[in-house]
């Protein structure tokens, strides 16, 4: 990248929730999918979203709602608007505030992931795994877990109606031919 300046990083791949975590964090800038924006409200981070398909305007629209984001238009963005995004996120404390907010709530929880992870692993040995927790999908026949019963069933749909399409259509190319046919009679 020519003219680079000094505090600018250019790596193939960083730890991003490492980065998130870092306590000098302003904010984050983002593509607003799932994933990232979890990320970042798990880390109390204001973000500044530019949505490019499938849910990321549906989850830059919800960061907006939430109050801990900021969205802009990937295609129509101006220097002007980067920048007065950017320093809005960073300068207006009520974005981090309503991040720290949600960050709250997720991480207020009865136990850790470990000790909950514990917790089941505990459990399974005192049952000894004889507890009712498998799929129903292991005891049905190997038909209905592939869905060929239903795929069959789509099939024969498809044929019955085909037939009964090519024979409306033979029906009434009949009709015009024969009444096309009387009136060149007639005529």
């Amino acid at each position: 990248m020519p003219n680079k300046p000094n505090n600018v990083f250019l790596k193939k791949w960083l730890p991003q929730q490492d980065i998130l975590r870092h306590p000098k964090i302003k904010g984050f800038i983002t593509q607003g999918g799932i994933q990232s924006m979890e990320e970042a409200v798990t880390n109390g981070v204001p973000l500044v979203v530019f949505p490019f398909f499938g849910d990321q305007a549906y989850n830059a629209r919800r960061m907006v709602h939430m109050g801990i984001g900021l969205k802009l238009d990937y295609k129509s963005f101006t220097k002007e608007d980067f920048t007065d995004a950017v320093n809005e996120m960073v300068n207006n404390p009520i974005y981090k505030r309503n991040a720290k907010k949600f960050q709250s709530l997720i991480k207020d929880q009865p136990m850790t992931g470990l000790e909950k992870a514990v917790w089941w692993i505990e459990f399974t040995i005192r049952h000894k795994g004889d507890f009712n927790f498998k799929s129903h999908a292991v005891n049905i026949p190997y038909y209905q877990y592939f869905l060929l019963d239903i795929i069959l069933f789509v099939l024969i749909l498809v044929v019955i109606l085909s037939v009964v399409i090519a024979k409306l259509f033979k029906l009434i190319l009949y009709i015009v031919f024969k009444t096309s046919s009387k009136k060149d009679k007639s005529s």
